[in-house]
């Protein structure tokens, strides 16, 4: 139940990340010497859940960006669930007279 939980937070960590460089290139759109920033993931083995480094690349454009932006919010909801969900099972467990 733990390891669930460490997951879901690196999860929210990651589309937190995402978030704010969604933010960054949708704000530097038009601006031609800001470089893009894109998020890249690998998950780690150890401890679970993923981890994330940033890298610029090429100019984006505001429809890559908007659509980003939604899918890293609805994936950081379906995160913040997850956590409400392990809260709620883990309060059911500590409930149970033996």
């Amino acid at each position: 139940m733990i390891q669930g939980l460490t997951n879901s937070a690196s999860g929210l960590l990651h589309q937190g990340q995402r978030l704010r460089a969604s933010a960054h290139n949708s704000a530097n759109t038009t601006t031609p010497e800001e470089r893009a920033v894109r998020l890249r993931v690998r998950g780690q083995e150890q401890s679970g859940g993923v981890a994330s480094h940033t890298e610029t690349g090429a100019l984006s454009d505001a429809v890559r960006e908007s659509v980003t932006h939604i899918d890293s919010a609805q994936a950081f909801g379906a995160n913040v669930r997850a956590v409400q969900t392990q809260d709620e099972m883990l309060g059911t467990l500590l409930d149970l007279e033996v």
